[in-house]
């Protein structure tokens, strides 16, 4: 679902680590050492600022358009062949230069070096020229298309934070909750060992809010022995009950009643959306700073008109109430109103359209975020990595406790991290270093390189093994005056 919400986002974000690329510097070195006809480069780059420049007009109309989508298609293949391309001259400017760094003799090196650079240039020159004309072409097309420069809502300065499970934030499901208790409770278990409880509903209804207020509710955790929240196929979590204790009990969810009748659940609770009172009441929580609507008696017109397009779905009314709360103003509500995303079928993207406009409201940082983010699976388990590369983050000014996760968890994600590495951070000014009375955040830390963060003062960690590589950030070598800038 995720990849289909990002759409041409995706893009965007892949151009901007394009850009990067072009402008680094061991691409532009090596254009010029190699003597690559460097028109070449600024031609590339033009054309994907031409690009660029209409992608949010196609990101838009992407899901109501076939030939925008289309052409979003062919543009993706077009510029992961540029990127591809960045790459091999970067990895052939990185291989020349260990090579001669490695070896002895200074000839062995000219001549190595020479024929290595110009067999590559014969093959790299006609691969950015055959690219180059395929990007040439297709924006081209989008005059042909209407791509329009710089559509779109003006995006939030901020958006706020609020919470899907605590209880005081959710409405209307006291009696579902109720019903649900009282099935777990029971002692009918047709001589069962294991009962199934199935929460039926549609997609955004609040199946699994539902079932985490039942989990958490006292007289079920005094009632059962062990209880656990799993997230797992059916097969995989009922193996276990089969030998489990009589009177065990599974609250499942699903959309499908077919999927609850083959689980051979003994009870199935169906959800049903909210009332309009319940919705309204739910929207004002999210949508208003201290709840009350009172005080924007012109925009209770237009929320309600809102809240009637959600449908009586929870996650629509909170994702687009989370979205409003930072737009106080009568135009930006009116937009939302009218939008034609909520006139696509659902059925064919299985995307809520309240979670279409959330998404096309982020600000573009955001935006790329979520679309890198998208390219992992669903229920993804990251591994804490040895090595670490943060790169490009123009809008982060400071680096605080956040970046070390939950102040709370005793977990310390750096804990492997043997390596890391900050690059192109243009505005950052702080890094605030973690409480080292803790035990530090990079216990296991050998290597720390920072490159091109020229506004950046201190704050270092201390008792590093090794700080070995600081590139371009005059500022900080200032108040270190014992590490030397490379």
């Amino acid at each position: 679902m995720a990849e289909a919400l990002v759409g041409g986002s995706f893009l965007s974000a892949f151009l901007q680590v394009l850009f990067d690329r072009i402008a680094s510097r061991e691409v532009i070195d090596f254009f010029r050492g190699a003597k690559l006809d460097g028109g070449l480069l600024e031609k590339l780059e033009i054309t994907l600022l031409s690009v660029s420049a209409v992608l949010e007009d196609a990101e838009e109309k992407e899901v109501t358009m076939a030939p925008v989508k289309a052409w979003l298609d062919k543009m993706k293949d077009a510029v992961y062949d540029a990127e591809q391309i960045m790459d091999e001259i970067a990895t052939e400017a990185l291989r020349c230069k260990l090579d001669a760094e490695f070896q002895t003799s200074a000839s062995k090196v000219r001549h190595f070096i020479s024929g290595s650079r110009n067999s590559f240039v014969k093959k790299i020159e006609p691969k950015i020229k055959e690219v180059l004309d395929r990007l040439e072409y297709l924006a081209k097309q989008k005059d042909l298309m209407g791509l329009k420069e710089g559509v779109g809502g003006k995006p939030s300065e901020k958006l706020p934070t609020t919470s899907l499970v605590e209880e005081s934030g959710i409405c209307g499901r006291d009696e579902n909750k109720e019903a649900i208790i009282d099935l777990l409770l029971s002692d009918d278990t047709n001589g069962k060992k294991i009962s199934v409880i199935a929460v039926v509903g549609m997609g955004g209804i609040g199946k699994t809010t539902l079932a985490q207020l039942v989990y958490n509710d006292e007289r079920v955790r005094e009632h059962f022995d062990v209880e656990a929240w799993k997230y797992a196929d059916w097969e995989l979590l009922s193996n276990p009950f089969e030998s489990g204790a009589p009177g065990s009990k599974v609250i499942v969810t699903t959309r499908d009643n077919d999927v609850a009748s083959a689980m051979r659940a003994s009870a199935s609770h169906q959800l049903k959306e909210l009332s309009e009172e319940d919705c309204w009441s739910l929207f004002t929580k999210h949508a208003f700073h201290d709840g009350n609507s009172v005080l924007h008696l012109r925009l209770q017109e237009l929320g309600r008109q809102i809240v009637e397009k959600c449908k009586g779905l929870p996650l629509a009314i909170k994702t687009i109430g989370a979205l409003l709360r930072s737009k106080l103003d009568i135009e930006e509500w009116d937009r939302i109103l009218r939008s034609e995303l909520w006139d696509l079928p659902v059925d064919e993207t299985n995307i809520l359209p309240a979670l279409r406009l959330s998404y096309k409201y982020l600000p573009p940082p955001l935006k790329h975020c979520f679309a890198y983010c998208s390219i992992f699976p669903k229920d993804c388990t990251f591994r804490k990595e040895q090595d670490l590369s943060i790169s490009g983050f123009d809008g982060v000014v400071v680096v605080g406790s956040e970046f070390y996760g939950n102040d709370s968890s005793s977990i310390k994600p750096f804990g492997a991290l043997r390596s890391l590495t900050f690059e192109r951070m243009l505005n950052w000014e702080k890094w605030f270093p973690f409480d080292e009375n803790e035990g530090g955040a990079f216990p296991n830390l050998a290597s720390l390189y920072i490159w091109d963060c020229p506004k950046l003062t201190g704050g270092l960690p201390i008792n590093l093994p090794s700080l070995a590589t600081l590139w371009d950030c005059p500022k900080l070598t200032e108040g270190c005056p014992s590490i030397s800038l490379l």
